[in-house]
């Protein structure tokens, strides 16, 4: 057996305990006791934390909050158009203008440009713009690309309605005539001026077989009996 040795004083090493010098395995489980009791205490408190927040809504914390920012960007054409685009990528696209002419030109502008003529020919609302200046309508039909676009206009017994003498305007030419003919509109034009359609049938047949057709050629008779016995006499 060793022996441990002390001044003065001889102790055998099974017998021994020294107070205040504690050996390894003493000092482990201290350890592991008080890492146990800081574990049990921190449980503790979570629980006690969550119980605290669901019972009084003032404690919990503030939801998140999500901020949208959007950005609009303009573009300046000769028709101004602004798209709105978003974070998400989302567009909300403005609903387009409808096709018209961008200003209402003068008379003597329609008269002395054809293309501008052209472009008054094919305007949707013509009939207001003649009601307003009847001699847009003469204007136009001085040029025969523009007659030949009015000639077929759907709200042809409209435009007449602002100028009495439009079918003799349009009948001058034989192609423009035929076109007439054909227009489901054109019997307004007809019975506002007969003589206009009676001068194009006596110069071109053709004309006389395109009215024929027409979906409004029995209310046409029906209206100008002479219309009929013309058409008849030059099939």
């Amino acid at each position: 057996m060793s022996h441990v040795t002390y001044p003065g004083i001889v102790y055998p090493t099974s017998a021994v305990h020294i107070t205040g010098v504690p050996d390894s395995a003493s000092c482990l489980k201290h350890r592991l006791r008080n890492l146990f009791s800081l574990f049990a205490f921190a449980t503790l408190f979570s629980i006690s934390m969550a119980s605290a927040q669901t019972s009084q809504p003032e404690l919990r914390p503030p939801a998140p909050s999500i901020t949208v920012t959007t950005t609009s960007a303009s573009t300046s054409t000769t028709t101004s158009t602004t798209t709105s685009s978003t974070t998400t990528g989302t567009t909300n696209p403005v609903a387009p203008k409808a096709v018209g002419v961008t200003r209402m030109h003068s008379t003597t502008d329609v008269r002395s440009d054809r293309r501008t003529a052209v472009q008054m020919a094919k305007y949707h609302w013509l009939d207001k713009v003649a009601l307003a200046d009847p001699g847009i309508v003469a204007a136009i039909t001085t040029h025969y690309t523009a007659a030949l676009e009015l000639a077929k206009h759907p709200r042809i017994g409209e435009i007449a309605e602002a100028d009495h003498y439009l079918c003799r305007r349009l009948t001058k030419w034989k192609t423009v005539a035929r076109r007439l003919a054909k227009n489901g509109n054109a019997d307004k034009v007809i019975a506002l001026d007969p003589e206009g359609m009676y001068r194009a049938i006596r110069r071109d047949k053709a004309t006389a077989r395109r009215l024929v057709k027409n979906p409004m050629f029995d209310q046409m008779v029906s209206d100008n009996p002479d219309l009929g016995k013309l058409v008849a006499a030059y099939m």
